[in-house]
């Protein structure tokens, strides 16, 4: 298999000073993902950064979240 550049994120516990133990996972996610956004982490490489950050795809633990790991549905909270 081909290397894509793609460094895949699982979690964050802190950001720029700011610790997010004590936070829920449903905030740790949604910053997690506002925040590579915003800094262009997600873009595709370029001449400012070499790889790319993505986040790799969660799912709620009910039957549809277990329905869309198994079958391929994303859906990102």
């Amino acid at each position: 298999m081909k290397s894509d550049q793609t460094y895949y994120v699982i979690d964050m516990v802190c950001w720029r000073g700011y610790s997010l133990y004590e936070c829920t996972t449903e905030f740790m996610f949604f910053w997690l993902q506002s925040k590579l956004v915003e800094t262009g982490a997600c873009d595709p490489p370029s001449f400012y950064h070499k790889f790319r950050f993505s986040v790799v795809p969660f799912y709620n633990c009910d039957q549809s979240g277990l329905h869309s790991a198994y079958t391929g549905w994303t859906v990102v909270l």
